[in-house]
């Protein structure tokens, strides 16, 4: 079926491919996080000691695959972030290897080797690798699904169409996200390829083995998900929720062309720092689009497996959600392979159709390390920079506030937080711990806060039934053997530019713990016998001027 004949495999590329990870494996390692990232790794972490979808354990849809990978690490781990670190740079690998198989199975050894050594150090990437997220996993799950497509298109053997669709399930109980992105790439081998599709008989028997293993796979994340989660109500609800105030918050057909606008211009920010995929890419995109392959470039059959990849995922974030204003963004790893692979193919078949116009062995091998060498220095840079930048001062940030436990005993400190709660909920479970959570129906403006209470990593009920049941929920009195309250993000304060939420008439001072590292903090009075009362009006959506 391809276009071209392709060298076999050898104990070179084995060598080579080792090589790679090893190399990869080294500097995951050292460059690892040390504490949980951000809240979506606090709750993967929550999910590993009780998994709940309506408490936030994790949030929805689940992950459940994923959370269930860090639940058998810890078992041998029991540091989570350590645990999902590893789960982390284990993907990171995973999806290097199906990267070297691709490349390989669509060009020479020579793009495989380039390919899989730039993408191992592409900020992005590299990044993800290093702290508790669920990207790698994402990206590996992808590249791995194209391949196994790929090898299916080759030879539609049922074995083949078993582990496909097995695969993809198994892809889906990671990131639920996968379902629609990677529908397309199993569908290619399901239709056929050629001057005509398949026959609608052939098309059945391949979608019987295919998608029957995927309902068995599914079903043994999915019903599990559902009996820890408190049935398919509850997890649907809680969905529902994740769906309308994240997922589709911000879609095209509710804001308009802005949306449009701001979606995309936030995609070229998530790739900046990959900016060896730019040109090649984007023309190696536009030719595919035009002539369905790349002719010379590409075998037949991936050019239109790449456009099942590709398409789905960029009209997603165009058109309904890319992910928050800030980077880094792991969403980009279901996207940045296909460039890549797009890239390298590219550069690599012009510099074949060169070589055999001028044959200059040795000049257009070192024409082609520099090539790689050049890019490669600075994306090794700029993952250096990301994770200094990101990882290593989120790490420092999490080390200066672990004295607060020291300094200021739970049995007579509690600590309001807002958007820390996770963390506060992580590293301090033996304080009573408070949340201001603001709901937006309109975009900036608090229509009315949610406040709940965590201590020994609980929450007082789970978070979504207390978001259901919206405002006029019972106020939460402050004990009376609580004397300090730690403002533990100043913008409550009026800081970092925010607007005061606290009450004007509560003397919020300043106190340093032995580091000198600062911190803000309030004295209870009978003034202000609630946690709701020690808010203004405006900041529980109570008055006219909202925040």
């Amino acid at each position: 079926m391809a276009g071209r004949a392709q060298e076999a495999w050898s104990r070179r590329d084995a060598w080579a491919l080792l090589g790679l990870l090893v190399g990869a494996l080294a500097v995951r390692v050292a460059w690892a996080s040390r504490t949980l990232y951000t809240v979506d790794s606090v709750l993967f972490s929550l999910g590993t000691e009780r998994y709940d979808v309506a408490a936030l354990r994790p949030h929805p849809p689940g992950y459940p695959v994923f959370v269930f990978l860090g639940w058998l690490l810890r078992k041998v781990v029991p540091d989570a972030n350590a645990a999902f670190v590893a789960v982390s740079i284990g993907f990171s690998l995973l999806a290097l290897a199906a990267m070297y198989a691709l490349l390989r199975a669509w060009g020479s050894r020579r793009a495989a080797v380039a390919g899989t050594l730039v993408f191992a150090f592409s900020p992005s990437f590299l990044f993800n690798g290093v702290i508790a997220l669920s990207y790698t996993a994402e990206a590996a799950a992808t590249v791995g699904i194209v391949l196994l497509a790929w090898r299916a298109l080759e030879a539609p053997t049922p074995r083949r169409l078993l582990l496909l669709g097995a695969a993809w399930a198994v892809a889906v109980g990671i990131r639920q996200s996968l379902f629609l992105f990677l529908a397309p790439v199993v569908a290619v081998p399901l239709l056929g390829i050629g001057p005509r599709w398949v026959g609608l008989r052939d098309m059945m028997e391949r979608a019987a083995w295919s998608e029957g293993a995927a309902l068995v796979a599914a079903l043994a994340w999915f019903l599990p998900m559902l009996h820890f989660s408190g049935g398919y109500a509850t997890w649907k609800r809680a969905t529902d929720l994740q769906s309308a105030y994240v997922v589709f918050a911000d879609a095209v057909w509710e804001r308009g062309l802005p949306a449009l606008r701001e979606h995309w211009d936030r995609l070229l920010y998530f790739l900046h720092w990959d900016w060896l995929v730019g040109s090649l890419a984007l023309a190696a995109v536009i030719l595919l689009a035009w002539k369905g392959r790349l002719k010379g470039v590409l075998p037949r059959g991936a050019g239109l497996l790449l456009l099942a990849w590709i398409m789905p995922v960029t009209l997603f974030y165009l058109l309904v959600f890319d992910g928050w204003d800030l980077g880094p963004i792991g969403y980009i790893l279901t996207l940045l392979p296909a460039l890549y692979i797009l890239a390298i193919l590219l550069g690599d078949a012009a510099l074949s159709r060169l070589e055999a116009r001028w044959p200059r062995p040795r000049a257009w091998a070192a024409v082609g390390v520099l090539l790689v060498l050049v890019p490669l220095a600075g994306l090794a840079q700029g993952s250096s920079d990301l994770v200094d930048d990101q990882a290593v001062a989120h790490d420092k940030w999490a080390a200066e506030w672990q004295q607060l436990a020291t300094a200021y005993p739970a049995n007579h400190t509690a600590i309001l937080t807002w958007y820390s709660w996770a963390h506060v909920e992580w590293s301090f479970p033996d304080h009573l711990a408070w949340t201001y959570f603001p709901s937006y129906k309109v975009p900036g403006h608090t229509d009315w806060a949610l406040f709940f209470s965590m201590q020994h990593h609980e929450q007082e009920a789970p978070f979504i039934a207390k978001y259901v049941a919206g405002p006029g929920q019972p106020e939460h009195p402050i004990p009376a053997n609580i004397t300090t309250i730690i403002v533990f993000d100043f913008q409550m304060a009026g800081e970092n530019g925010s607007p005061r939420l606290l009450d004007p008439a509560i003397n919020v001072t300043q106190a340093f713990l032995p580091d000198g590292w600062r911190v803000l903090l309030f004295h209870p009075d009978v003034g202000h016998p609630t946690v709701e009362s020690c808010f203004t009006a405006a900041a529980r959506g109570l008055g006219p001027d909202r925040v």
